[in-house]
């Protein structure tokens, strides 16, 4: 079973540094009283000539306040044990980073950028594709076959653009994901007679409207509905309850070192 570590380490300036594609975070729980499971898996060191007996382990962090750091085995066998963090009141993003250390020894000779669980419960409600997109940063694309899924294309002109997007810059993720979102729902709205493909089985209209269910109350009274203003209003409540759940005002102001007002 995967342990909690509590000696002092630290990080020297030759470290070598442990890609995001080489290991995943996952969160298996929604928890009203902070409590999260996590789970580390598909860890691939192969690449850095790590020796096979050095210590594994990852430091989970809510905001600036470090919670816990996790023993997860060696480079040779990496544990695969979920392991619970408690969040009870604390405020902003969580983020884990994997360590590497030579056995029974305290610097660091390996470890990752700081990185954002993937929900188990994800759907994956869009692909996403990197492309040349010249000075665009990212394009949204809705499919003409509805089989397919609409795709966030990110302009790969850009290095680890997907880096920036999901794991590094809030301020950008705040400002993309909300408006895909809103994007393809529009879309489902109002696109020939609205709301087409969204009872057709496979299709992708029917996987965002599932997105939308398990979130508003009142996805039977706005299929009924034939007011524009409505619809638009209740798209935006919708984004609202999704940039809320993911925090992106507080997590923003943290990520500027902004402290906000409470008056």
């Amino acid at each position: 079973m995967a342990r909690e570590r509590q000696r002092l380490q630290y990080i020297p300036h030759d470290v070598k540094h442990i890609s995001h594609k080489h290991f995943e975070v996952t969160r298996l729980n929604d928890s009203p009283n902070g409590n999260f499971k996590l789970e580390i898996s598909n860890i691939d060191l192969d690449d850095y000539d790590f020796p096979l007996d050095a210590e594994l382990s990852v430091i989970i962090k809510q905001g600036s306040e470090n919670l816990r750091t996790q023993e997860i085995g060696n480079v040779r066998k990496p544990e695969k044990d979920a392991f619970e963090v408690d969040f009870e009141n604390k405020v902003g993003r969580i983020t884990c980073r994997i360590n590497v250390t030579p056995k029974d020894e305290t610097i660091f000779i390996g470890i990752s950028d700081w990185r954002h669980p993937t929900h188990a419960n994800n759907v994956g409600i869009f692909e996403i594709r990197d492309e040349d997109l010249g000075d665009m940063v990212w394009n949204f694309e809705i499919p003409t076959d509805n089989s397919a899924k609409p795709a966030l294309i990110l302009n790969n002109r850009i290095p680890d653009i997907r880096d920036l997007v999901f794991q590094e810059n809030i301020l950008l993720q705040g400002s993309i994901l909300p408006t895909v979102l809103k994007m393809g729902i529009e879309h489902i709205l109002f696109n020939g007679n609205g709301f087409e493909g969204v009872e057709e089985e496979g299709s992708w209209q029917a996987l965002w409207w599932q997105f939308a269910a398990d979130r508003m109350d009142d996805v039977h009274e706005i299929l009924d509905s034939e007011d524009k203003e409505e619809k638009l209003a209740w798209c935006l409540e919708l984004v609202k309850k999704f940039t809320d759940h993911q925090q992106y005002h507080q997590l923003i102001l943290e990520s500027l070192n902004i402290e906000e007002d409470d008056e």
